[in-house]
């Protein structure tokens, strides 16, 4: 059996959109037992599949520094196609306190050498929904 090797160098996927809730509201989201739930609609919704073919494990938000955490994400699509899955990160950056808050999202997927067909599309549509249901 012959085994194909990438030479090319690993990389990930990153995309931003941001929110008008408080660092701290978000970290209570992500932290919350429905935190699962709410990125599993998001992917679910984003790529127009059935509800139950998506699966996401979320950890616990870790504080990076007072204005900035990161959330663990390990995801699973089982939909038309081959099935995916694999890690994904969060990270909550302040951007502006006080009476209009502003935080930012970053999602950051490890992609490989390659980004897969599609790939970019559709993390840009969960991002999407995952403010609008935030928000």
């Amino acid at each position: 059996m012959e085994t194909q090797t990438s030479t090319a160098a690993p990389r990930n996927l990153q995309l931003s959109a941001y929110v008008d809730a408080a660092l701290h509201d978000l970290l209570e989201t992500f932290a919350s037992p429905e935190a699962g739930a709410l990125l599993e609609e998001a992917v679910e919704a984003a790529l127009g599949v059935d509800a139950g073919a998506v699966s996401v494990s979320i950890g616990a938000p870790s504080a990076v520094s007072g204005t900035t955490a990161r959330v663990a994400v390990t995801w699973r699509v089982a939909a038309a196609g081959p099935e995916r899955s694999g890690p994904a990160t969060i990270t909550l950056l302040l951007v502006q306190s006080g009476r209009s808050p502003l935080t930012e999202l970053l999602v950051s997927i490890p992609v490989g050498g390659d980004v897969p067909d599609g790939i970019a599309g559709a993390a840009r549509r969960f991002l999407d929904e995952l403010v609008a249901r935030i928000g």
